[in-house]
Order: structure tokens, then C-alpha cells, then sequence
């Protein structure tokens, strides 16, 4: 489906770019709607648990980000180190040039003030070269201050950066966290929601019990009335319970020496 889309996508391109008419715009305006509309649903049939498991991936990936910021902070720290030893040399050497040039200057203004001579000449020449070498080492020193300066303010961005991203990631992970609850969440509802009992199922269940309620009732009632049928009838001990003289009788009545006995 989407090679198909693509392909009249492709042609339709080329329609526009051939014709450039009203007409291609209208074409391009269907394609440019359509690929939206594409891209649309797509996102709507990507499962969610996907959505949030690539959202994982890509917090990870932000231990890779913080790895670079540390190695980036690591590198501009040590070159700071390097640029607060050539500043401290630097000045250094500013100060015992700067010295150097006084000594040089009051012993080339007490020549001139005796006179001048090849002497002085060449120590006037010296002490102009000198003055020349300070100024260097000068500017030598205000490049490196700056460096220095601006090797702090890189420093000072790069760990602003790297406690932005650990803020941003904590929130992140948080939210990411409660994504994944409220998804699981979400599961056992629907979960719940599929093997719920319809109406009719209700229903069905309902009529059920009424039955087996019914069922039971008429059971109960049989047994009560069988075991008043059994209380009715004597039982062989209640036979036995009679006197051996009450049997006798019974039997000289039944085989009527009871009879010939009177007579």
C-alpha cells in the first residue's frame, strides 16, 4: 500500500513539475494532504506499548548524550589547566621584561645625560628592541587572559548543559514511569472490561440461580417428609422395647390356647 502511495506520489510530482499550472498545485495540495493523513495513521495503529518502549530507547540514549557533555567538560577543564599555567607564565615573564626594560632605561637616560656615544647608541637601540619584546609578551599575555576567559564561559556552558539534561532526564524518566503504569493500568481495565458478563449473560446467570434455588427447596422438602414417613413406622427396637409377657399373650391368642386355656 504505502509503494503504491509512493509511486503516485511520484507521479504526481512529476505532473507539477512538468505542467506548473493551477492544476499541479491542486495535485500537489491532494499529495501533501494525503501523506499527512498517511503519517496519521500510522501513529494511530502503533501499539502503545511500543510508543512507550521506543520512548525508553530513547532516554537511554541520553546516557550517551551525558557521556560526550562529561568527556566535552573533561577535555575543557584540562585545557583550562593548561591555559591558567601559560597566563601564570606569561605574567611572569611580563613582569621580569618589564623590569628588565627599567634597569635598561635609567642606565640609557644617565648616558644621555653625559653625552652620547656609539655606547649609548647601541643601548638605546636595545632598550627600543626591549620595549618592542614587553609590548609582544603584553599582548601575548591579554590573548591568553582571554583565552582564558573564554575557555571559563565554555566550561561554565557545558555544565550548565549537563545539569539541564540530568534534570530533564529525571523528569523524563518520571513521566515515562507513570506512562508505563497507567498503560498497565489500562491493560487490566480492558482486560476486565473483555470477560465482563453482557446483559444477557446476566441474565442467563440470574435465571440460573433462581433454578438451583428452587432445585434446592424441593430436595429439602422430600427429605423432611421422607424422615416423617420413618418416624411413623416402628422401629425394631421399639418392638424389642415390649414386655416378653405382652408377646406370649399374643402368640396363645394366635394359636388360641387362649381359648382352650378358659374353657
Amino acid at each position: 500500500m504505502c509503494k503504491k502511495l509512493l509511486l503516485v506520489g511520484g507521479v504526481l510530482l512529476v505532473a507539477v513539475w512538468v505542467s506548473g499550472s493551477a492544476t499541479g498545485r491542486e495535485a500537489m495540495s491532494y499529495l501533501s494532504t494525503g501523506w499527512k493523513e498517511m503519517r496519521l495513521s500510522f501513529k494511530k495503529v502503533v501499539p502503545l506499548d511500543f510508543e512507550i518502549k521506543r520512548a525508553e530507547n530513547l532516554l537511554a540514549s541520553l546516557d550517551k548524550t551525558d557521556e560526550r557533555l562529561v568527556n566535552a567538560l573533561a577535555a575543557q577543564i584540562q585545557g583550562m589547566q593548561r591555559l591558567e599555567r601559560d597566563v601564570e607564565t606569561a605574567q611572569g615573564n611580563v613582569e621580569r621584561m618589564k623590569a628588565e626594560l627599567q634597569i635598561l632605561n635609567d642606565e640609557v637616560k644617565n648616558r644621555l645625560a653625559s653625552g652620547t656615544n656609539l655606547e649609548t647608541d647601541r643601548k638605546l637601540l636595545n632598550l627600543e628592541r626591549k620595549l618592542k619584546e614587553v609590548k609582544t609578551a603584553e599582548g601575548l599575555l591579554r590573548n591568553k587572559s582571554a583565552a582564558k576567559e573564554q575557555g571559563q564561559q565554555r566550561l561554565e556552558f557545558i555544565k550548565t548543559q549537563r545539569e539541564n539534561l540530568r534534570e530533564q532526564r529525571l523528569d523524563l524518566e518520571q513521566r515515562i514511569v507513570s506512562l508505563r503504569t497507567n498503560l498497565e493500568m489500562l491493560k487490566a481495565s480492558e482486560l476486565k472490561n473483555k470477560h465482563a458478563l453482557t446483559d444477557e449473560q446476566l441474565a442467563d446467570v440470574q435465571q440460573l440461580k433462581e433454578l438451583v434455588d428452587r432445585l434446592e427447596e424441593q430436595i429439602e422438602t422430600r427429605v423432611i417428609e421422607l424422615k416423617i414417613r420413618q418416624d411413623e413406622v416402628p422401629t425394631s427396637s421399639t418392638r424389642q422395647g415390649r414386655s416378653g409377657t405382652n408377646v406370649t399373650v399374643e402368640i396363645d391368642s394366635y394359636l388360641g390356647r387362649g381359648e382352650v386355656a378358659g374353657k
